[in-house]
This record gives structure tokens, sequence and C-alpha cells, in this order.
């Protein structure tokens, strides 16, 4: 009689809760109005598992903060949240630069990554909010040299309006990439491979805001500044003997190169020390090192991948020739990445979205902007009207073989056998 009454006891506590709308917890088994239909997503319970995942990031416990980090990172990868998010960003923000301050290896990266998504994924209007309390953070990290920090600051300096807020950021770049640049008596700096390592992520962070900004209404005179500013570091450490940090050098030169061409247009004569780069990237196209010297110490793969670069660095500095064009199909939308600004932006937005990156491409506005990639308004998905029926494939297959057929007998026909040889003395 105990057991039954037990049972009863548990139906009823179930039927009270079932009447008050639901479980509380977030994967509820009840079936309520707000989703009568299994098939229909609960935004609800998606956006509450989101909120107590973020409450756990900052948990001194690992195994609650990274399964909390991981999930946040990857839900914001996956799609753009700005109706979510513009409300909580603040405390979204909050709870990552509170778990940056103790954090070290992946987890330290995975905390960049994600604040550099939140920054793409609210207007720039709700941005600025955040930003001076989130760039105080980062720049702290940029000034210990730790990695991701530069490219989560550039991004989020990338999307505000304001010149004089971004100078900051741009003033802690530089201080840590001048560190590579020949000194005043012509000596090359020694570096360590972390130093090496973090001042080319400087050079991207910083080549990433005056190739998002210098479209930007207001951004004209700090763009030309910066690049005035810089120009000489940046062929300064073309010298430097590291592969990777010379083609982080001479990426920047070509959008350095790139904006101010679309600034002044034919009348730009060039740089005052337009022939010392010029000869500098003739060397390093060549694979040798500036100067002619010797550069065995670099691995073949890492020469080739000079060659490479600085080709068509080279070709766009000196000959006026155009950049090498890449092309994406992102919702069905064609994506020409036709200059040195679109490659590199689209490059370090890889970097924080990695494979969620056409997803944001195809439904966030900012991204889609004229300032950014010019693809236009958003394009509606595909539905089950625009994909092509099984009459359509049953035609395609057809067609296909018989092209296959075709192009195997005309190779048949032309085909020299070994045995035959005697036939053509």
């Amino acid at each position: 009689m105990g057991k039954k009454k037990n049972k009863n006891q548990s139906f009823d506590t179930q039927s009270e809760v079932s009447s008050l709308g639901g479980s509380i917890n977030s994967k509820s088994t009840f079936k309520t109005n707000l989703s009568d239909c299994e098939d229909e997503p609960d935004f609800f319970d998606e956006d509450m598992k989101f909120k107590e995942m973020t409450e756990d990031i900052s948990n001194k416990n690992a195994r609650k903060s990274l399964p909390g980090l991981k999930f946040v990172k990857a839900r914001m990868q996956k799609e753009f949240m700005i109706s979510f998010l513009t409300d909580y960003k603040e405390t979204l923000s909050t709870e990552l630069y509170r778990a940056l301050r103790k954090s070290k290896g992946e987890f330290q990266s995975d905390i960049f990554k994600s604040m550099a998504i939140l920054f793409l994924s609210i207007s720039p209007d709700d941005a600025s909010q955040i930003f001076h309390d989130v760039q105080r953070e980062l720049i702290v990290s940029v000034n210990a040299s730790k990695k991701g920090s530069a490219l989560s600051l550039a991004i989020a300096s990338a999307v505000q309006f304001i010149p004089e807020d971004v100078a900051k950021t741009t003033d802690a770049l530089r201080k840590i990439i001048n560190q590579a640049s020949v000194k005043g008596d012509d000596t090359v700096p020694v570096l360590k491979t972390g130093q090496i390592q973090f001042i080319t992520e400087c050079i991207d962070g910083w080549k990433f805001i005056i190739a998002a900004t210098f479209r930007l209404p207001g951004f004209g005179r700090f763009v030309q500044n910066e690049i005035e500013m810089m120009i000489d570091s940046i062929y300064g450490i073309l010298q430097q003997t590291d592969v990777e940090l010379r083609i982080a050098a001479g990426e920047a030169l070509s959008v350095m190169y790139e904006i101010c061409r679309d600034y002044n247009g034919e009348e730009w004569e060039g740089f005052e020390i337009d022939d010392e780069i010029v000869m500098a990237l003739e060397y390093l196209a060549s694979g040798v090192a500036v100067g002619g010297g010797s550069v065995k110490e670099s691995a073949k793969k890492e020469r080739k991948a000079q060659r490479t670069s600085f080709r068509h660095i080279l070709e766009f500095i000196r000959d006026y020739e155009d950049p090498p064009i890449t092309t994406l199909t992102i919702a069905r939308q064609r994506l020409e990445l036709d200059n040195f600004c679109d490659l590199n932006k689209y490059e370090i937005l890889c970097w924080c979205l990695e494979g969620g990156i056409s997803n944001h491409i195809a439904t966030n506005e900012l991204l889609r902007s004229e300032k950014w990639f010019g693809l236009g308004a958003i394009v509606p998905a595909q539905t089950s009207l625009d994909k092509p029926s099984k009459t359509d494939k049953l035609e395609y297959r057809v067609q296909q073989k018989y092209v296959t057929k075709s192009r195997d007998t005309i190779i048949k026909q032309n085909r020299r056998h070994a045995q035959d040889d005697h036939y053509y003395d």
C-alpha cells in the first residue's frame, strides 16, 4: 500500500507542474501551449541553456567552466544571435573577461574568440556600450603577450565608429610590432619564438583594423596617419629571418598600398622609401633574404611559401597587377575576394568564426554591408520548391553518362599502345 501511495503522490506532483506551463528544467518532457508540435524548436529552452552555460564560464571548477565556454562559443559560431545578444551583451562580456584573468591555454584562446564573435553579433551602437570595459581588459592581455588577445582586440575595435577609441588599440599594437623592426643603427633585433608569433599576430590585427575601417565615414585621416606611422617599421620587419613574420609584413604592405591608391587615385606617387621597398620585395620574391642573404636555415616549404606570397605582392606594388581573386559560394551567392583588404578581413574572421564563417556572412547584416563584403540584402533560405526535382536529377545523370561515354571514346581512339610502336618508326 505504501508503494501505491508514493506512486500517486508522484503523479499528482507532475500534474501540478504540468498545469503551471511546463517543467522548470531546460529539457522538458511535457508538452505545453508554447510548443504543441515535437518538430518545433523550443527557443525558450535554448536561450535558458545558453544563460546557464554563460554563468558557468567564470566558475573555478574546470568541469563546469570548460563545457560552458565550449557551448557558448559553438552556439555563437553556428548562428547569428543579434536578437538575444543585444539584451545579454553586458552579462556575457563580464563573464568572459572575469574568466580571462586566470585562464590559460586553449580555454584562454576560446575566450578571446568568443569575445570577438560577440562584437560581430551585435550592432555597432550596442557594441560601443561595452567596448571601453572590454578594450581595457584586452589591452592588458596584449601587453602580457597572450595568444589571441591582439586579434580579439582588433575585431572588437574594427566595429567601432569613433576613431579616437580605436586609436588606443592601434597604439598598443604598434608598440609590440616595433619590437621587430630594424633599429637606428641598422641592426635586426633577435627575437624568441614566442615573440615572433605574437608580433605576427599584432601585425595581422593592425592591418585588419585599417582594412575594415578605411571605408567608414570619419576614418580617412585616422587610417592615413596609421599608415604614415607604420610604413618604416613594416619595411624594417622585412629584414627579419622568420618567414612567417616577413609574410605578415608583406601582406600589411599590400593593404597599405591598396588603401593609399584608393584614397589618392592616380595622383599618388608612392612612399618616400618606395625604391627600398620594391628592392626588398624583389629579393623576397626570388626566395632569398633582403640584400641577397642566405636562407639555408629555412625549410624548403617555407621558402616556397615566401616566393609565392611575395610574387603577388611585388606584382601588385611594382607592376600594378590585380590581386589574385578568391571566389566563394555562400548561400547561393558568389563572394569574390578580389582585393587584399577583403582577403585579409576574411582570413581574420575565419580565426574566430571557424566553420561558422559561411553562416555569418549569409545572415550577418554587418558583414554583408557595403563597407565589408558588399553582398547586399540577406538571401532567403532555399525551400523545397527551389531544389531540383527527381526528373531534373534523372535528366542530369543521363547527360553526364553521355558526356563521359563520349570522352572515353575519344581517349580510346587517341590512345597509343607500347606494343604498336613499330608502326610509328
